[in-house]
Order: C-alpha cells, then sequence, then structure tokens
C-alpha cells in the first residue's frame, strides 16, 4: 500500500498541473474554503495594531542562495538548489511569534502591456505585479525535508507578499530575475541556475533607509493556487518594490507550456473576506505608501488598474 503521506503530495502535484489562468480562479473547483486569498484589503477596516504591542518581525536572510529558475507555465518561480526549504534563511517574529519559517521558494504575479496583474488589491485598486517569497513553518520541516502536514494545517507556512510597480529609473534588485529571464528565453529552455541569491537585496529594498522595518497587513488565508490550501499566514508590505517598464515587458517574453502564448495576467481574482481580522502593523513613515489614483478603472499608460474580464 502507498505511503498515505506520499498520496497527499501526488494529489496536491496531479491538481497543481490540471488548471490554468483563463478564468482567473472562477473554475477551480478544489478551491473551496472561507479563508480564501487574494483579498481586497479595505485600509478602513483593517485593525491598526502599534508595533509595541507584536513581536519586531525580522528577516534572517544571512546567506545567498544557489538555486533553479523555472517557468512552470504558471509562474516564474525561483527555488532552491534541491527544492527543499533554505536551511539558514528564516522569517520570524510579527504575527508569527518565535517561530521560525525558512525560506522555500519564491514567485512572481504579473499583468500584461495593458493590465496591472498583482493578486492582493488594496481599496479595489491593483498594482503592477506582486512577488511572492514562501516560507515552511519549521515544525513542519523533517530531516530537511517537508513534512506534508504543512499543506494541510493552518500553521504550515508563511508568505511574504510585496508589491511591485513600474516605472523606476533604478531597481537593481531585479537584474538577477531579468538576467535569468532572458537567458532562458534566449536558450528556449524553461530553467536556468544561478546562485548567490541575496534575499535581503530584495526585501530590505521595501524600507527606503535599507533597513528591516516595515509597514504591513496581515491576515490567516490560503495559497492563490490549486488546492488552495488554507494554511498561510499572509505578511504583506505595505511599500511595493519598483521595477523599469522594460524589466517589466521582459517578463512578457515567457510562455505558457505551449511555448507560443504569452504568460501574464497569472493571478487569481480576489476572495470573499469572511470577516476575517486584517491587522495593519504600523513601524514608520518610510515605509507608508500612496497609491496613485485609479481614475476610470485605469492608471496611466492605459492598464487597467481594477479587474480584467470582469475578474476583479
Amino acid at each position: 500500500m502507498m505511503n498515505p503521506d506520499y498520496i497527499v503530495i501526488f494529489s496536491y502535484l496531479n491538481i497543481a498541473l490540471a488548471w490554468d489562468y483563463g478564468l482567473h480562479g472562477a473554475d477551480w473547483e478544489s478551491c473551496t474554503g472561507d479563508r480564501q486569498s487574494p483579498i481586497d484589503i479595505k485600509r478602513d477596516n483593517t485593525i491598526l495594531l502599534d508595533a509595541n504591542d507584536m513581536l519586531d518581525f525580522s528577516m534572517d536572510y544571512c546567506q545567498s542562495i544557489s538555486g533553479l529558475f523555472k517557468n512552470d507555465g504558471k509562474t516564474l518561480k525561483f527555488e532552491t538548489q534541491n527544492g527543499n526549504p533554505s536551511t539558514t534563511d528564516f522569517i520570524i517574529g510579527g504575527p508569527l511569534g518565535t517561530t521560525k519559517f525558512y525560506f522555500l521558494q519564491f514567485h512572481l504575479h504579473w499583468g500584461s502591456p495593458l493590465s496591472y496583474g498583482a493578486e492582493h488589491l488594496v481599496d479595489g485598486q491593483r498594482m503592477a505585479g506582486e512577488l511572492h517569497l514562501v516560507h515552511v513553518n519549521e515544525n513542519y520541516i523533517e530531516n530537511g525535508t517537508i513534512d506534508p502536514n504543512a499543506y494541510q494545517n493552518q500553521d504550515g507556512l508563511a508568505v511574504l507578499g510585496i508589491f511591485l510597480q513600474d516605472g523606476s529609473d533604478g531597481s537593481q534588485w531585479f537584474d538577477i530575475i531579468f538576467e535569468a529571464v532572458n537567458e532562458m528565453v534566449d536558450s528556449g529552455m524553461n530553467t536556468t541556475n544561478v546562485s548567490g541569491i541575496d534575499l535581503n537585496q530584495f526585501v530590505q529594498r521595501i524600507n527606503p533607509s535599507f533597513q528591516a522595518e516595515f509597514n504591513y497587513w496581515t491576515y490567516d488565508g490560503s495559497l492563490t493556487t490549486p488546492d488552495c490550501n488554507q494554511v498561510v499566514k499572509w505578511i504583506i508590505a505595505e511599500r511595493p518594490l519598483f521595477i523599469t517598464n522594460e524589466q517589466f515587458a521582459e517578463l512578457s517574453l515567457l510562455t505558457l507550456e505551449d511555448g507560443m502564448t504569452t504568460l501574464a495576467d497569472n493571478y487569481r481574482k480576489v476572495q470573499d473576506e469572511n470577516c476575517r481580522k486584517i491587522t495593519y502593523v504600523y513601524k514608520n513613515t518610510d515605509t507608508e505608501y500612496v497609491f496613485k489614483p485609479c481614475l476610470g478603472g485605469q492608471y496611466t499608460l492605459g492598464r487597467d488598474c481594477t479587474s480584467k474580464s470582469g475578474f476583479i
């Protein structure tokens, strides 16, 4: 008889291969529950929490990581060389308490030349894209591998979500991703190996002074891809990271599994909040961010800032 743990993993991977973003998740029958993600973060409905009322949130990304960039036909993903959680890089504190959550992978969601593609909204507005850094609870890591219960229990994962905004003149943090995309496009391959990924170059740029402290929202939710397991503690940074228009356009060179259709608009539609507690943790003025106004459903350059094909 097959080990039940392997059945769980096989079922999870099998479902993950059988979906697409054609309807932005409206047809994902396996994705049910009252703690689904992403959501529209309505500022007036969040609970303001003074930073002194919570443990400091800390990102201990102390070593550079070697790994693999992969276009899996759904997203651009970076994962560790062996696909297991990092043994040195973790997040802790804030809504996670004293439990360490070790880095597993990051991936991106983006739009198209005419639309924005972040998954979470803020007051009904969508940003250009969204970076998700996925971490695994230390209590579900056994001998360096992930216990399948991490995908079944509510405290299994933590995801640090960072909005992406385009139009910047300088965004060196994105260069390694830009170069990986170029390499995959030029070679015709869907993977490329990289070394020297320094996650601090990503996350600490949320704060203009390159410090670890930043304002964020946090809530209990789910993965945003099938099975949409309700196992995620979300931490959403208020201030976005900036990329150039050229770098943003580079993502549009990636394709779906057919090798021809552009990979874009890879976001799930927003889910019902269902009276969940959405907390806003305020740390400083440096990481506040005023979202540009969305006029008539569009930002500048004609890009859709709320929905696409009716899916908010």
